[in-house]
């Protein structure tokens, strides 16, 4: 089965939340904080971020970016317009899930992250923290091929392992899954679901195409202008202008009565 929302034209509780700074001046101060940052993921110019064991803990700077971030409470989530699917492909990397996740928990939403294999099995706490935080995981192959280009054998190899180290790692095998660049076909289709994996793609509108190294405010503009009850957000964690993004995404679906789940 696929699943997707129809195409725009175009939980838990964490305790009581609250703003002590208007919005512009909030939205500036974590631009202003986010923006001085140096690069974790390619310097926000959508170079690829490395998951796993690559990737330098942060420094100084980025943990004190990262304490602006916690020193701004956010709002109640405001769902009187309906919901989002809000969905992360390509992680965990060991330097952007972790805000991804903190950056959730402040908002009280919730996501789906589609990982792959080879990097779940580096970060395994990470993926364990997404689903004690009330996230879901989804198999986003092992290795993140174009599955159409490949025989059976090898599509299968690419879910089941997949699959089996989410399982392994968390205790349930994934329900759902994500194609690599959205390619799939009857045959690739057949394997998924003989393991049980239904397809989720995610809605043309709402994809952030910040793996293209847009800046934070067009990836907010085009997710937040076409989002609509039901529509499949698509995000990467592990993008630098994902992170510098995902504030002012949630600030915006908030404006518009829209919570994500």
């Amino acid at each position: 089965m696929t699943t997707t929302a129809p195409t725009p034209p175009g939980e838990r509780s964490t305790g009581t939340r609250w703003r002590t700074l208007a919005f512009p001046a909030v939205l500036v101060a974590m631009v202003v904080a986010w923006f001085g940052l140096s690069a974790m993921a390619g310097g926000g110019t959508g170079t690829p971020a490395t998951g796993g064991a690559a990737d330098a803990p942060l420094d100084a700077t980025q943990e004190q970016a990262v304490s602006a971030f916690a020193a701004v409470p956010a709002r109640e989530p405001d769902c009187s317009a309906g919901t989002v699917r809000l969905t992360f492909d390509d992680g965990p990397n060991r330097q952007i899930t972790p805000a991804v996740l903190d950056l959730l928990e402040q908002w009280q939403a919730t996501a789906t992250f589609f990982v792959i294999g080879r990097w779940a099995q580096a970060e395994p706490d990470l993926v364990r923290r997404a689903v004690e935080e009330g996230h879901t995981i989804g198999n986003h192959t092992w290795s993140h091929p174009d599955l159409t280009e490949l025989a059976p054998d090898g599509v299968r190899e690419e879910l089941a392992r997949t699959s089996e180290v989410i399982a392994t790692t968390t205790g349930s095998a994934p329900q759902v899954w994500r194609p690599p660049f959205g390619n799939h076909d009857a045959a690739v289709d057949a394997e998924a679901e003989a393991l049980g994996l239904d397809t989720v793609m995610w809605d043309h509108g709402t994809d952030g195409l910040d793996w293209k190294g847009v800046t934070p405010e067009q990836i907010t503009q085009r997710v937040v202008g076409n989002a609509r009850p039901g529509s499949i957000v698509l995000l990467h964690d592990i993008h630098q202008n994902t992170l510098d993004a995902l504030p002012l995404v949630l600030e915006g679906l908030h404006e518009k009565g829209l919570c994500a789940r």
